[in-house]
């Protein structure tokens, strides 16, 4: 039943507004591994117990448990994501759930496209086989959230990426470790291939976000430069830039100008590199 709409890497995209309340409620259907919810960037400062991390500061949710999230939400508005949890109770689920998760500023309109969106999510217009497009392309917006997929088992890959038994694969340009797996493929906004939408003339913020585990991407557009705005979840002095390495779980948000002379229907390659040399 997959469709060329499907979100099948990605969980839905959560939108709050700063200092209201977040209510999340987890259904455990795993049948043998416990699992939590971590908000990613998240500081927690009132609500450590629902921070999600397995054997820190919550038990994990057993299989056929249930859990609700309920703490308000006193962070600073930016970009952030969710992700699953495990611990050491069985690490394949610790990529189970993952999606963006972004906070507001508290004002008028942003309390009415909050208000819009949810009503969206509410209306049960969302799921693995439905487009939920509105709730990562909306107004000036765009939610780009980056990660990487394997074929092999969480539990293989973490083995092979914490024994040191193997070997790096690739080097980057400046001669260090790159990686010391195959990277098998990625995908943006839980899709193997997605297409981002404007129109000519409009400033976009693009929200740029690597919700991987082991691979940092080299994420760039071509024929655009990238204006950086902001660094995980804080505002920095704008700079452009030609390309963003975005880490395992950084987020940057960039602003991109669209020329007012394209023609409809012009397109323009997004692209995630892994660091490896390109020279290879």
């Amino acid at each position: 039943n997959i469709t060329d709409s499907s979100y099948i890497f990605m969980g839905l995209p959560v939108h709050v507004v700063e200092n209201d309340r977040l209510l999340m409620s987890i259904e455990n259907n795993l049948q043998s591994t416990g699992l939590s919810i971590h908000f990613h960037g998240f500081e927690m400062k009132n609500a450590l117990e629902y921070d999600g991390v397995v054997g820190l500061n919550q038990c994990a949710i057993p299989p056929e448990g249930k859990f609700d999230y309920n703490f308000k939400v006193e962070e600073t508005e930016g970009l952030y994501w969710y992700h699953t949890h495990s611990g050491n109770l069985g690490i394949d689920s610790h990529n189970m759930i993952k999606g963006p998760l972004i906070v507001h500023p508290d004002t008028v309109e942003s309390r009415k496209l909050v208000d819009e969106l949810n009503a969206f999510v509410a209306k049960d217009q969302v799921g693995s086989i439905v487009d939920y497009g509105p709730l990562i392309s909306y107004g000036n917006e765009r939610i780009l959230f980056f990660s990487d997929g394997f074929f092999k088992s969480d539990t293989l890959l973490e083995m092979t990426y914490l024994s040191g038994l193997n070997p790096p694969v690739q080097l980057n340009d400046d001669g260090f470790v790159a990686a010391n797996m195959e990277h098998e493929f990625g995908t943006l906004n839980g899709k193997l291939r997605e297409v981002i939408h404007v129109v000519r003339g409009g400033v976009y913020k693009f929200r740029l976000l690597n919700g991987g585990s082991h691979f940092v991407y080299r994420i760039s557009i071509d024929g655009f430069p990238l204006k950086i705005i902001a660094a995980d979840s804080h505002p920095v002095i704008p700079y452009e830039v030609d390309e963003v390495i975005l880490h395992s779980a950084e987020r940057f948000d960039v602003e991109v100008t669209i020329p007012t002379d394209l023609a409809s229907g012009d397109t323009f390659w997004i692209r995630a590199d892994t660091l490896e040399n390109r020279k290879h």
